[in-house]
């Protein structure tokens, strides 16, 4: 199967069950949330290329 960002809007919609004019309800978001976490970025240290700070 295609990855996501080689689907179109519609596609990602569907294939994620979500109806965009009216989102998830509470009870969907928090089984997606204990399922899959939180939609969050972890910040880490970064390698620099040249050495310097």
């Amino acid at each position: 199967m295609d990855e996501w960002y080689q689907l179109d809007v519609e596609q990602n919609l569907k294939k994620l069950d979500v109806d965009l004019s009216v989102g998830l309800d509470a009870a969907e978001a928090q089984r997606r949330l204990e399922r899959y976490g939180a939609n969050e970025l972890v910040e880490r240290d970064q390698k620099r290329f040249c050495g310097n700070s």
